[in-house]
């Protein structure tokens, strides 16, 4: 889960099973029978550790008639990060430590930044589980190296509008674990009004989000890092009322464009008190 400037967002979605593959899929379709395997590992999973998270978020204010020169706010945390899985009941707590090189010692502390990452961690489970699978089209885009690894980096396009997301993850070839993920923007609840209220004043937003898991153990792989980028671009209704546009305007336009945050989670110094794989045996 995620939220997003106070709107929560529930990350779900899914790989598809269709019935009978064609030739060229096949490659595709061994890939998420093994993602699909090790979703349901996550699911088993019990844990419990803590570590340490850096939060940096990076606030930019761009030159304009108002603000003669462009700054940048930046505002630091750190907190004592935990988490604690048993099957379906999950965990996650915050002591803050520092804010801003300030010493301090706040338990249950929440997170302050405009974005908001909850529960990374199990990203991959609602992303690939099984019994999902029928509501998404995936496709290959291509095989890439991520820590040495050989990964397959594939598009999942929902096949319905709905609340669960579109996106696009970086799989393991050799075991099915991700190791990336990118959700699209759309799949974000909130997106809309925000979105909206930046068409008023003439943008498009385009909010990247990625999710690293390069942190392995016993077979299962933790967050390393979360970004979210924050990005506006000329366009939106009020800018396409008119066909023509002046050279004048059109460099205008270009040069609008503008970030306006920049936000990091970095996951360090792991101590792991326990990890293991539950199994559950049910009578027929």
């Amino acid at each position: 889960q995620q939220d997003m400037k106070k709107a929560k967002v529930e990350i779900t979605a899914a790989v598809p099973a269709p019935a009978q593959f064609s030739e060229p899929d096949l490659s595709l379709a061994t890939l998420l029978a093994r993602a699909a395997a090790y979703a349901e590992k996550l699911k088993k999973v019990a844990f419990h550790f803590i570590c340490q998270e850096d939060v940096t978020e990076d606030v930019f204010s761009p030159k304009s008639s108002k603000n003669p020169i462009a700054t940048t706010t930046r505002t630091y945390w750190r907190y004592d990060y935990q988490i604690i899985c048993m099957g379906e009941k999950s965990t996650e707590n915050r002591v803050l430590l520092d804010k801003n090189h300030e010493k301090l010692h706040q338990e249950k502390a929440q997170l302050e930044t405009m974005f908001q990452s909850y529960y990374s961690f199990f990203m991959p489970v609602t992303i690939l589980a099984r019994e999902k699978q029928h509501l998404y089209q995936y496709r290959l885009l291509g095989k890439e190296k991520i820590d040495n690894k050989n990964t397959w980096h594939i598009a999942a396009v929902r096949r319905s509008p709905g609340s669960i997301p579109s996106g696009e993850i970086w799989i393991s070839e050799a075991d099915g674990s991700v190791l990336k993920i990118q959700p699209d923007q759309t799949s974000i609840i909130g997106f809309d009004k925000l979105a909206q209220n930046a068409i008023e004043k003439g943008f498009m937003p385009a909010i990247t989000t990625i999710h690293e898991y390069n942190l392995g153990k016993n077979g299962i792989y933790f967050p390393s890092k979360t970004t979210f980028i924050e990005r506006y671009n000329p366009g939106g209704e009020s800018l396409n009322k008119s066909v023509f546009i002046t050279a004048t305007a059109a460099t205008k336009r270009l040069n609008s464009s503008f970030e306006h945050s920049r936000t990091y989670f970095e996951y360090h110094d792991h101590m792991f008190f326990s990890i293991s794989t539950q199994v559950e045996e049910k009578s027929e």
